[in-house]
């Protein structure tokens, strides 16, 4: 018996039949296309197994040794210290100890052109600068303390007016320091230590000249020289000499 192609049986058959042949020509095309992309990619992952490796190793930046009169190393071009003196504890850095300790270089003194302490002391937003009672000099309140020391000792400078030119470097400790610093201070707010400059191995010979208006100027030195078989002594002369009219007469 002849079936035609008008037959409903016969329709499904035919048309599996021209699906699959159709099916091949875009299997071929999707083997071919896709082949080139997996040899790019075996190709890329080679280039990148023989890549290079690139170690980083840390090393220290200084020989500090924490807990003597060294100084702290500074950083941002040298004008601020991560640390300072820190009473019986002696020189430390910040990351180091469980306190709030940052240190003013004098570098930082010559860009801002600070003439005394308050000046420098205004880089800490911590740190309040107002003028005394009845009269012209400066009051540093960290919190409720206005402590000052000089190379770790109190009661050597005036807590008063200090020209920014004779220290080397202005600490600022906020927070409870009557551990550290003693009796000689009230061991609440904080308290401002200034370290003494010293003579470093190069001879330095520095005049400087400033004007506050144009009825004041002055003159500064600053002079260091080191002497011995080792240069083990040194001697650092700082002068400050200004003249003329200010905002209260006389």
């Amino acid at each position: 018996m002849r079936r035609s192609l008008s037959t409903p049986g016969f329709k499904p058959t035919l048309l599996a039949l021209l699906v699959s042949a159709g099916c091949l020509p875009v299997m071929a095309a999707t083997t071919n296309t896709t082949t080139p992309s997996s040899a790019a990619s075996d190709a890329a992952a080679a280039a990148g197994n023989s890549e290079q490796t690139l170690t980083v190793t840390a090393t220290l930046q200084s020989d500090f040794k924490p807990g003597g009169d060294q100084l702290v190393p500074a950083y941002l071009d040298g004008q601020v210290a991560h640390g300072g003196r820190l009473g019986m504890l002696g020189e430390q850095n910040a990351m180091d100890v469980p306190f709030n300790v940052i240190g003013f270089t004098s570098k930082l003194i010559q860009d801002q052109q600070a003439k005394t302490i308050a000046d420098m002391v205004k880089n800490d937003a911590g740190v309040q600068t107002v003028q005394g009672y009845g009269n012209f000099t400066e009051t540093y309140r960290l919190l409720d303390g206005d402590d000052m020391t000089f190379g770790g000792l109190p009661g050597v400078v005036p807590r008063q007016v200090m020209d920014a030119a004779l220290v080397d470097r202005v600490e600022v400790f906020n927070g409870a320091n009557g551990l550290l610093n003693g009796a000689a201070s009230s061991g609440v707010g904080g308290m401002i230590n200034l370290e003494p400059k010293h003579a470093d191995d190069a001879p330095l010979t520095r005049v400087s000249v400033d004007y506050t208006s144009t009825q004041q100027i002055g003159t500064s030195t600053d002079i260091s020289r080191r002497f011995g078989d080792n240069n083990q002594f040194d001697v650092r002369l700082n002068a400050v000499h200004r003249e003329g009219e200010t905002g209260v007469d006389g």
